[in-house]
């Protein structure tokens, strides 16, 4: 972030007074340092973040589709695309002659090639899925870390400039750094108060607000392992046997 020093007059040296004159005979002793200023623009943090956060969505979901059509068009050199042409050709070749020992064995052999492709895309697109699915865990993880760093820099911040002296600059960037990072993990908006605190919401619930991080939770489906990020404040539960929470998010 750039800083600004602003400087203000020294106090003037009266020379002497003259109850007659307009004003007393001064002069002056140059300037002094006042206060070091953080220069941002709320209106360019705010639309860079925005944007951010699209930019990633869009890279994302690009990355995806590519490792899907990745998996479908290309494998080791020959494409599934070509195996399933293959294998209905052979059946409408057994069509035409079904007697015949050529096209029956033509067919047994683009069957078990299709069968063999067909495994090896599901084998490469479940890897993928698990690897999907612990990069969520991971980016649930750093999202509620990211929160509670803001509360403490807002606590921190909030006791260095309550006295409206001094400023908490280099605080400001450590925040303002965080915010440039949450925002390209999440569709996120900021507010900040007139005590210097950053409330935060994403997808408009809130996340940070009141000395509070109310923290993304993970729900692990017990037959495949997959996580599910959902908001605990806002989800129904019932209280299992040993106190635990089973929380409901369908």
């Amino acid at each position: 972030t750039r800083q600004q020093v602003q400087q203000s007059n020294r106090a003037y040296v009266t020379l002497s007074t003259d109850p007659k004159s307009i004003s007393n005979k001064q002069t002056g002793l140059g300037v002094t340092y006042s206060r070091v200023k953080q220069v941002r623009d709320y209106f360019l943090d705010k639309t860079y973040r925005k944007e951010s956060g699209r930019s990633m969505f869009y890279e994302v979901s690009t990355e995806v589709m590519e490792e899907v059509e990745s998996q479908l068009g290309e494998l080791n050199g020959e494409a599934f695309q070509t195996t399933m042409t293959d294998f209905w050709t052979a059946i409408q070749e057994l069509s035409k002659d079904p007697s015949s020992s050529v096209t029956q064995g033509m067919l047994v052999q683009r069957a078990a090639e299709f069968v063999q492709r067909a495994g090896a895309v599901y084998s490469g697109l479940s890897s993928y899925q698990n690897n999907l699915n612990t990069q969520i865990k991971q980016n649930v993880d750093k999202i509620n870390k990211y929160g509670n760093q803001l509360l403490t820099l807002n606590d921190q911040i909030r006791a260095i400039e309550s006295g409206g002296i001094e400023h908490a600059n280099d605080l400001r960037d450590a925040r303002n750094q965080i915010l440039d990072e949450l925002a390209e993990l999440t569709n996120m908006t900021f507010s900040e108060d007139r005590y210097g605190s950053v409330s935060v919401q994403i997808e408009g619930v809130d996340f940070v607000k009141d000395g509070t991080c109310y923290e993304i939770a993970l729900k692990t489906d017990e037959a495949t392992g997959f996580y599910t990020p959902f908001w605990p404040q806002d989800a129904t539960y019932t209280v299992r046997a040993d106190g635990t929470r089973d929380y409901n998010i369908d």
